[in-house]
């Protein structure tokens, strides 16, 4: 790293060796952006998944590691930044506590907000304290996307807010680079017969408000080449298999579980569409995901998501929860030729917009006047 900035970033967040899911997810794409924007110094874990130890012991050991590094930065000349990543309200307030320690030490300080989750805590007096008091441990507090600033600003949260949003995590952009570049084209179905299968992947955390059900649900407006995987575990998996087996959709719709690494990609490379018409998603990582995999996306119209997918160029955007609306929009993909189209805009979409520089440009924008 060159010593042309004198901001040193230390991020804090997920421990994402243990957690690959949410936070832990978007992390090493942060670090990737801090990296090549020349600003990172380190990445201090604030909480592990698992046993209530994960969620205090890492939080308390960060406050030791950060007085040891914000002093010696400092030291050398540099201007420590300690940047937080919070979930939902347990998470916010950890962070903001260690956030306020970093400050009482000499450290500009910044919160990224990750949780869908702050929209309701929004929609109560009680939850715009909340939120008023999470947010004044930072000197900028960082949303996912431009409709999370107007929420904050118009629910009388009266912070410095930016938007900085989740970058492509490594791995993800190196197949978006590559496919972009020709070296591992979109896989084309365009000689595909009349009569091939058109292959649709769902995965999520399976709870309600996630939007499979209402896939479900369209599959029964559908021709029987659209075939669906559904990726993912939780309480709702096993009221969606019945569903299945009670609307005979069992040679159509399978559920393949948790899935991570070759198995994943092995999916991603399944699939002709991904559909996610979720309305919980603060930003919708997996949509990112599915577009740098050069994949259409049908999801639903709602704020968050709809500034992150490019509604009728990378994918198709829903209204409402009406499954009749969301097969039309699964049968439109039924063209080959759409598909193709659609993957490649998504592509470019994603490098422009979520890649490392583009993120770690912005971040650099933000941290260099502090």
């Amino acid at each position: 790293m060159r010593q042309d900035t004198i901001h040193r970033v230390i991020m804090l967040g997920t421990d994402h060796t243990v957690m690959k899911g949410g936070i832990g997810a978007a992390v090493p794409g942060y670090l990737a952006a801090l990296e090549n924007a020349e600003l990172l110094h380190e990445f201090v874990p604030t909480y592990r998944a698992g046993s209530i130890t994960g969620k205090l012991i890492p939080a308390v050991k960060a406050v030791g590691r950060l007085k040891y590094s914000i002093l010696s930065l400092r030291e050398q000349g540099f201007k420590p930044v300690v940047y937080g990543h919070a979930g939902a309200w347990r998470s916010m307030l950890r962070e903001s506590l260690v956030l306020r320690c970093a400050r009482r030490l000499g450290a500009k300080t910044m919160l990224q907000l990750h949780a869908p989750t702050v929209d309701n805590y929004l929609n109560s007096r009680i939850g715009v304290h909340f939120m008023k008091m999470v947010c004044s441990a930072a000197d900028i507090t960082c949303v996912l996307t431009p409709w999370w600033e107007t929420r904050l600003h118009e629910s009388g949260v009266s912070v410095d807010v930016k938007v900085i949003p989740n970058p492509l995590p490594p791995t993800i952009e190196s197949i978006a680079r590559a496919r972009a570049a020709g070296s591992s084209a979109v896989s084309t179905t365009l000689d595909r017969s009349p009569q091939a299968d058109t292959c649709v992947l769902v995965m999520a955390r399976l709870v309600r408000g996630k939007g499979v059900m209402e896939v479900l649900k369209a599959f029964h407006r559908l021709a029987p080449h659209f075939k669906c995987k559904v990726a993912g575990d939780g309480p709702e998996r096993g009221r969606l298999e019945r569903y299945v087996r009670k609307c005979h959709l069992s040679d159509r719709v399978e559920f393949v579980g948790w899935v991570s690494g070759s198995t994943k990609e092995a999916l991603w490379e399944w699939a002709d569409i991904f559909c996610l018409p979720s309305s919980l998603d603060s930003f919708g990582m997996v949509f990112v995901e599915a577009m740098a995999h050069g994949l259409p996306v049908v999801a639903k119209h709602t704020a968050a998501v709809a500034e992150v997918v490019a509604n009728g160029e990378s994918g198709m955007l829903v209204n409402g929860d009406d499954p009749e609306m969301l097969a039309a929009a699964l049968q439109r993909f039924a063209s080959a030729k759409l598909r193709e189209e659609s993957g490649a805009a998504g592509i470019r979409h994603v490098l422009r917009v979520f890649s490392k520089e583009a993120v770690g440009a912005r971040l650099k924008k933000i941290i260099m006047p502090l």
